[in-house]
């Protein structure tokens, strides 16, 4: 059967096996029943697949055009091999794998369990289900959706938004290890290092570098370099080309101009940040996070009464009003 031909099943494997010992002008391990597809085949649009298929490598797929099942959905169990370029609005079932170096259009949905191999370049308004997982330097567009679970680049997790509006959108590279909360964006061009944390509502602009082990909170933006241990405080910003070195604090709702510098191990404002703010530097009550800083309003910190290593650290709701403050909410 000639490609030309509606395909309800298409299935291919690896051209090391290309051997035609039927004769009948068919490589055989691209042929399922009367079905075969060679490599860099062009296929669809309008073409609605089986479970179980595999897209030989380089071979393309049509996005639908207009069909009164649109989009037209992809089964589960799908290959799109190395290479292979899939078109815009497409549906593919679970436990999809998506190969290196190929191409997605814009509006593909996945359901749960797929992967995307490494380099691999997906459309915006992609959306994945969960248990994604993302290979390294993979570039995802605009206004992409990952689901719970979802992993970019080695075992980064990234938190599943409250709602379509909280997706996070990771166009930079992100390393290894690292936490990505709900509403965080990782704009082109940005680099972020492994077991990097960016809590909820972060941005990450294109110019800045996050460094190993680095801690962005809530709210703040970065342009510049935040190295290696790093902490840029709640709602905080660190202007283009400055830099935080290793270890260093930006305290909260503070701005570190351009061009700025905290050295290893120093915190702005040099009066310190009061602890409390971060897991990497707990208080050791409520009281003396008020006492170190009087400013201090109610809310949540981290405390760590054995003091030392702050690893076991936890948040507690500190009210810092009530009779002078400094109390510790346990229930």
């Amino acid at each position: 059967m000639r490609l030309t031909s509606l395909c309800i099943l298409l299935a291919v494997a690896p051209s090391a096996w290309a051997e035609d010992l039927n004769d009948n002008g068919c490589i055989d391990a691209y042929e399922v029943g009367t079905t075969c597809v060679d490599n860099s085949a062009s296929i669809g649009p309008e073409v609605s697949f089986s479970a179980d298929v595999i897209v030989a490598p380089r071979a393309t797929l049509g996005g639908r055009l207009n069909h009164a099942s649109n989009p037209l959905p992809i089964a589960t169990g799908v290959v799109v091999a190395r290479s292979a370029t899939v078109g815009v609005d497409h549906v593919l079932g679970a436990d999809t794998f998506i190969g290196r170096s190929s191409t997605a259009g814009a509006d593909l949905t996945t359901l749960t369990d797929v992967s995307v191999g490494y380099a691999a370049q997906l459309g915006h308004d992609v959306t994945l289900g969960a248990n994604a997982i993302v290979g390294n330097l993979v570039h995802v567009g605009d206004y992409a959706s990952l689901g719970s679970n979802a992993i970019v680049a080695r075992s980064t997790t990234i938190a599943n938004a409250a709602s379509s509006g909280q997706g996070s959108v990771i166009n930079g590279i992100v390393g290894p290890d690292g936490t990505i909360e709900a509403d965080v964006r990782v704009e082109f061009g940005a680099r972020v290092r492994k077991q990097a944390t960016l809590l909820e509502g972060a941005r990450i602009e294109a110019t800045a570098r996050i460094g190993r082990g680095a801690r962005i909170e809530a709210g703040a933006t970065v342009h510049g370099t935040v190295q290696a241990n790093a902490v840029v405080g709640e709602g905080a910003t660190v202007g283009a080309g400055a830099v935080i070195e290793r270890g260093g604090q930006l305290c909260a709702a503070n701005v570190l101009a351009d061009d700025g510098l905290i050295e290893s191990g120093e915190t702005y404002p040099s009066t310190g940040c009061g602890g409390g703010l971060t897991s990497l530097d707990p208080g050791l009550s409520c009281v003396e996070i008020l006492t170190g800083t009087p400013s201090s309003g109610s809310g949540d910190y981290w405390i760590d009464p054995n003091g030392g290593d702050p690893s076991d650290s936890f948040t507690a709701y500190c009210d810092m009003t009530t009779d002078g403050g400094g109390w510790t909410q346990i229930a």
